[in-house]
């Protein structure tokens, strides 16, 4: 397949593997196993979602599914590669997503592809601020009082964020720190705006996206 062959000229995967290496990886399939969600149904998952928004054949379905296991098992290589730091896999998982991306444009149809960038398309930091706010609306029943205010706390903290992700001068440890500080300060304030019954269902979903996100 060509996003091997790609893989293989950018140095992310490399010819043999050490017994270290694979230990690693058999030991992350368990912890992925024990967390209820392998491999496979992470494939599965992803071609009925593409299936349902691309209208994809059977014979795109088939190509589809077998890119789709090609990059997940190079990511789980990269993440569990104790040898590089976090900047060198943050940097080799951009690559196989974009390689990932390639290789399944070469699949679609000018229709499907338009649709695929719509589907990936960047939101703007306005645009998911004004996501979050109507979905806390939703789940917390605010306020007309409470969505301004949540509102523009949502888009300041991740004005903020952005800020502090598109520094180039920091170290990645730094930008952590900083965004893990607002973070705190937007849980903070945003206590304040809440009810006490409100909080603990923000504090429930919150806690239920953690370990979706986990179980990823």
């Amino acid at each position: 397949m060509r996003i091997i062959s790609y893989l293989l000229a950018s140095s992310i995967l490399v010819f043999g593997t050490s017994a270290t290496a694979q230990t690693e990886r058999e030991n992350s399939n368990k912890t992925e196993e024990r967390k209820g969600k392998t491999t496979s149904e992470k494939v599965d998952k992803r071609v009925a979602l593409l299936t349902e928004k691309l209208d994809l054949t059977i014979d795109q379905q088939s190509k589809t599914k077998e890119i789709t296991r090609t990059l997940i098992d190079a990511l789980q290589e990269v993440k569990s590669d104790s040898a590089k730091s976090e900047e060198e896999k943050k940097n080799d998982i951009k690559l196989l997503r974009k390689a990932y991306q390639n290789e399944l444009n070469s699949i679609l149809s000018e229709e499907q592809q338009s649709k695929m960038s719509d589907l990936t398309k960047k939101k703007t930091t306005e645009e998911r601020s004004a996501e979050k706010t109507a979905k806390m609306a939703e789940k917390l029943s605010l306020t007309p009082e409470q969505i301004k205010q949540v509102d523009d706390l949502n888009l300041k903290v991740a004005n903020k964020i952005q800020a502090i992700k598109q520094n180039k001068t920091s170290a990645p440890e730094k930008k952590r720190e900083f965004i893990q500080g607002n973070m705190n300060d937007y849980k903070t304030i945003m206590k304040t705006i809440l009810t006490a019954e409100q909080w603990t269902k923000y504090e429930n979903w919150m806690d239920k996206k953690e370990t979706k996100r986990t179980n990823k």
